[in-house]
């Protein structure tokens, strides 16, 4: 008689990732993120832990560790659409505003008719929408990354 269910990587990958999203609806954030790593260390070529980490990431305002996510994630597949569009949304949120754009045309030739929140065609207007605000220094206050952040749904 085994006195401990046996969990295979698998299954502990599995319990990992729900545990760390309930963590994540709770808003326990830091939990979330310890949970979502311990996973991503099980089955690092598994998107699933860090598309949710970079999640993470982004909802508390962690920019730049959540691009780093997504430059792990496109080192495993640079044609991924969805990927390239969440770079560069990030790209612009960091305003890096070259990758941003780069990301954004990227993303639009490998699929023009996307018809997800976000596209990379908006995308692309809001990157250049922050080219012209930093080139004008009088331009009228427009929201901030931080302001419209709630307004964001990150495509997964």
């Amino acid at each position: 008689i085994l006195q401990q269910p046996i969990l295979t990587p698998e299954w502990k990958f599995r319990a990992l990732i729900d545990r760390a999203r309930r963590y994540a609806l709770d808003h326990q954030f830091e939990a979330a993120i310890a949970d979502f790593s311990a996973a991503i260390k099980l089955e690092p070529q598994n998107k699933v832990g860090w598309l949710e980490r970079t999640r993470i990431y982004v909802v508390i305002g962690d920019f730049r560790r959540a691009q780093t996510d997504t430059n792990t994630l496109l080192s495993m597949d640079a044609n991924d659409p969805m990927l390239l569009n969440n770079s560069c949304w990030l790209h612009a949120a960091l305003r890096e505003l070259d990758a941003a754009m780069a990301d954004c045309s990227k993303s639009l030739a490998l699929k023009p008719n996307a018809q997800t929140p976000w596209t990379a065609l908006d995308l692309r207007a809001f990157a250049s929408m922050l080219i012209a605000r930093l080139s004008m220094p009088t331009m009228p206050h427009w929201p901030s990354i931080r302001e419209i952040r709630h307004r964001f749904t990150f495509v997964a």
